[in-house]
């Protein structure tokens, strides 16, 4: 059922990015000097949506908080993508408060890692979710980063 669910997500988007591409809609052209350097390819900003819509069938009533938070990632991602919020600074103050809140919210914390001076400092409830934030914010901005390259996340060069 999920197997069919990616083929067929993975066609929808393919099918749906080649007609974006075609009509010039939604496409990665802001005029920024990287683009110069890291592709010529079009490519559509739709890749965080099809990953929402992922994320909305696989989790999709148990884990309502997590839809909701990649929902506001996504609203986020979208206006950083289409210049509404400019300011790279109140992005990251933007992704710290949902992510630190998604955290609190749902209580998650890391239990062990085996090092025992980050152990320690890990009981603590307020740095034990300072450092789960830190590492999710490292996976988001990461994955983003190397997306920026046109695709790179999914493995199109």
């Amino acid at each position: 059922n999920y197997f069919i669910y990616i083929i067929l997500l993975s066609i929808i988007t393919l099918l749906i990015n080649n007609q974006l591409i075609k009509k010039n809609i939604l496409i990665n052209i802001t005029g920024d000097r990287h683009q110069k350097f890291a592709s010529k390819i079009k490519i559509p900003l739709t890749g965080g949506i099809f990953v929402f819509l992922g994320i909305l069938y696989f989790f999709n009533q148990s884990f309502k908080s997590l839809i909701l938070f990649s929902f506001f990632i996504l609203v986020l991602g979208i206006f950083s993508d289409l210049k509404l919020i400019q300011s790279a600074a109140k992005r990251f103050l933007f992704q710290i408060t949902l992510v630190l809140s998604f955290i609190i919210f749902n209580d998650i914390q890391i239990l062990d890692t085996r090092i025992i001076l980050l152990d320690s400092l890990l009981n603590n409830n307020f740095l034990n979710y300072l450092f789960v934030t830190f590492c999710i914010l490292i996976v988001i901005n990461g994955s983003n980063f190397l997306d920026g390259l046109n695709t790179h996340v999914f493995g199109r060069s």
